[in-house]
């Protein structure tokens, strides 16, 4: 998966999943992974985020560490064996289209800005005669 096109902090937790992943010999990585990747991020807004909405994060990561310690290790997996689950990948793919919709609004709204205030600039600057200094 391409994370360039994520933030760093989500990019860096995707990375931190697929370690966890083969750290553990799982060839799936999914939600459960990159859940616990991102409750111990430091200097992340996801952990602050648990806490407000009233998770308590010591007890999330422990089931997580159960959960994850309960699935079955594959020997010998190496991180080109890895895979998103199906279910993580259409939730990153989700996140991507989102991401690409809210760039492309403000681009718009952006485009809109300039081409507003360009249409009075322009006009402007050819009545007071400004001479392009290059």
């Amino acid at each position: 998966m391409k994370t360039d096109r994520f933030t760093i902090k989500a990019a860096e937790a995707i990375e931190q999943a697929q370690r966890l992943a083969h750290e553990r010999g799982h060839q799936e990585i999914d939600g459960d992974h990159l859940l616990f990747a991102l409750a111990q991020q430091a200097e992340s807004l996801v952990p602050t985020l648990l806490e407000k909405v009233g998770v308590a994060l010591p007890r999330l990561t422990a089931d997580l560490e159960k959960e994850l310690a309960r699935r079955v290790k594959v020997q010998g997996v190496s991180s080109s064996d890895a895979f998103f689950s199906a279910a993580l990948k259409q939730t990153l793919d989700a996140a991507d289209a989102e991401a690409r919709k809210i760039i492309l609004q403000r681009f718009a709204v952006s485009r809109e800005v300039l081409q507003e205030v360009t249409s009075d600039i322009f006009p402007m600057a050819a009545a007071e005669k400004w001479q392009d200094p290059l």
